[in-house]
């Protein structure tokens, strides 16, 4: 059996001991260190019964306005999902940008009729602006005055579909 000591403070411990330990101590830096970029969070909105001080990330804990999604900053991969036979009141104009291979994505969940983002009052529904890599799904926008869904700036690279503007 091969030993390790160290000089100030003699530690016997077998080799193999010692690998398992720096293979477990490596993993958990790996863990701490890895940056949000690297995984995705889904939230759910459901404008009739959801609640802006829960967390979001399950349907029973839907957010319930779209403020609460314009003040979010989004990152690569997460998802946004509308309840479906839900009418918002506003403008959508979440935050972030996703990348070409894991956009962020706008869409629908559960069963019925597509979510509507009710715009009256506002210029635009669903507003990005100088955001990149976005997808729009499944989503209905009315009543803005100039824009159903706006998308603009410099740096634009996003995809509407299945998406109904009235």
């Amino acid at each position: 059996m091969t030993l390790l000591s160290t000089a100030k403070n003699h530690i016997d411990l077998p080799l193999g001991k010692c690998s398992a330990i720096a293979t477990s101590i490596a993993a958990l830096i790996a863990l701490l260190i890895t940056p949000k970029i690297l995984y995705s969070a889904q939230y759910f909105v459901d404008c009739a019964s959801g609640d802006d001080r829960a967390i979001g990330g399950e349907t029973m804990t839907a957010w319930r306005t779209l403020d609460k999604v314009n003040h979010t900053i989004f990152s690569a991969g997460d998802r946004i999902q509308l309840k479906r036979g839900t009418t918002c009141q506003g403008m959508l104009w979440p935050k972030g940008s996703g990348v070409a291979e894991r956009p962020i994505v706008i869409g629908a969940y559960g069963s019925g009729a597509l979510p509507v983002i009710d715009a009256t009052g506002f210029n635009t529904a669903v507003k990005l602006f100088n955001q990149h890599h976005w997808e729009i799904r499944n989503l209905e926008a009315r009543r803005s005055t100039e824009y159903g869904i706006h998308v603009g700036g410099t740096r634009v690279r996003s995809i509407i579909s299945e998406s109904r503007i009235a």
